[in-house]
């Protein structure tokens, strides 16, 4: 599997200091993914735009 979600580890640092929603944008490409990094704590929701158009 490829590298998904190009600013995750930004993601993690901002969501450890912040109390509102953080959102990810930016390379998520594959559905398992997207139920997996919510359910993590990592981040709070994920932005599609060009993977939901492929499909």
């Amino acid at each position: 599997m490829n590298k998904q979600g190009h600013f995750l580890p930004l993601t993690e640092e901002i969501k450890k200091v912040i109390s509102i929603p953080v959102i990810l944008t930016g390379g998520i490409t594959y559905p398992d993914i997207v139920e997996m990094l919510p359910s993590e704590g990592k981040l709070d929701l994920i932005g599609l735009g060009r993977a939901i158009l492929k499909v």
